[in-house]
């Protein structure tokens, strides 16, 4: 299923949940304070993930205008090997209101502005116009 959602019912603070990464967990809420990111969420063995990594290599490659740090991957139920990708418990779903992965959320100081289930095409572009503004 693929849709995208915008609009009041989608702007709605980022729910807290507990996110590890390679140094260490930290609240899903201290992640995008003062900041404007895309979350890319996955499953634990989500075939997805390589548009995701090629996505944030390619930001890295346009300059300081956008960073990778702003092009986040949350693997949910499970652990990956890439040290630049946070994991989370089941229960990270349910708080982010997701029934399956992939999914892309727009969020700016903690506040999902918009989310897309599933890879639209085109994501890229609409990730990396959201970035620049």
């Amino acid at each position: 299923m693929i849709s995208a959602e915008s609009g009041a019912e989608t702007k709605r603070p980022i729910p807290s949940f507990a996110v590890e990464g390679f140094s260490g967990s930290i609240d899903s809420t201290g992640l995008f304070v003062g900041r404007r990111v895309v979350l890319a969420v996955i499953g634990p063995s989500c075939p997805g993930i390589e548009p995701f990594l090629l996505f944030r290599k390619r930001l890295d490659l346009k300059g300081p205008t956008v960073k990778t740090d702003q092009a986040l991957i949350l693997c949910i139920g499970g652990k990956r090997e890439e040290k630049t990708i946070w994991s989370a418990p089941p229960e990270a779903m349910q708080a982010l209101g997701i029934t399956g992965t992939p999914m892309l959320f727009g969020i700016e100081d903690n506040i999902v502005k918009w989310r897309i289930a599933g890879l639209i095409s085109r994501w890229q572009v609409l990730a990396e116009n959201w970035l620049r503004q």
